[in-house]
């Protein structure tokens, strides 16, 4: 299931596919350093709701990752881009914590499963509904996540998404929003996740901007935060 080319002198692309515990099948992409001899870091990207996992390999930070040779794993959330649907509604995927947590599990297991990645260094990084997820994956000490960004995050999503999770308490994230995005809401829905989250953690307000998720990249002292979390924290 997966197809190999070269994108750049030091990386192969593969893509992927796994299933999730209710048997979706769930497309990605797997970047990796050629030549390792032992195992690294991880990175898995989730996207934006609407978008699918171009949308992180199309940034300029994608290419920032790659420069420290961390596995790279985009994938697609079900009902999006290459992946499967299931029979619930799309908007159903903000709260449903039977849906989207399975398919960012799978991803963890897949990363988790290859004998390259070390496994106790996996960060997540996402986009809204991505964002959400990487607080999901923050949270629950079962999935053994080092650290996580999480870019532009509603509140009420991640407790939904995540009220299967035992013992859920996040820890070690690095919240990014806009002072402006829906009249304030997002930024004060962040402050409040931050608020509840145990060290390491940082908060990123950008200052009359109404950008969202990933549009907030452009700012290239963005980019250099989240890569300066990135490698102090993974």
């Amino acid at each position: 299931n997966s197809i190999t080319t070269p994108i750049d002198p030091q990386y192969i692309s593969t893509n992927v596919s796994f299933e999730t515990d209710d048997s979706i099948t769930i497309a990605a992409i797997l970047d990796k350093p050629i030549d390792l001899n032992s195992p690294v870091p991880a990175v898995l990207l989730i996207h934006s709701d609407g978008k699918d996992k171009s949308e992180w390999r199309n940034l300029n930070f994608y290419d920032m990752l790659k420069e420290k040779n961390y596995i790279l794993l985009a994938y697609d959330i079900r009902f999006h881009g290459d992946s499967e649907k299931d029979q619930a509604l799309q908007g159903d995927l903000f709260n449903n914590p039977d849906r989207a947590p399975l398919d960012l599990i799978a991803a963890i297991d897949f990363l988790k499963n290859d004998p390259l990645v070390d496994e106790s260094r996996i960060a997540v990084i996402g986009s809204r509904l991505g964002a959400e997820l990487a607080c999901v994956a923050a949270g629950s000490e079962e999935l053994g996540i080092k650290t996580t960004i999480s870019l532009t995050p509603l509140e009420v999503s991640v407790l939904n998404l995540s009220s299967n999770m035992q013992n859920f308490q996040l820890k070690s994230v690095f919240y990014i929003v806009s002072e402006l995005e829906l009249n304030g809401f997002k930024a004060i829905a962040a402050q409040r996740l931050f608020d509840g989250t145990l060290d390491p953690k940082k908060i990123k307000i950008l200052l009359g901007s109404d950008a969202s998720g990933t549009e907030m990249i452009s700012d290239n002292s963005v980019s250099d935060e989240m890569m300066e979390w990135i490698n102090n924290n993974l």
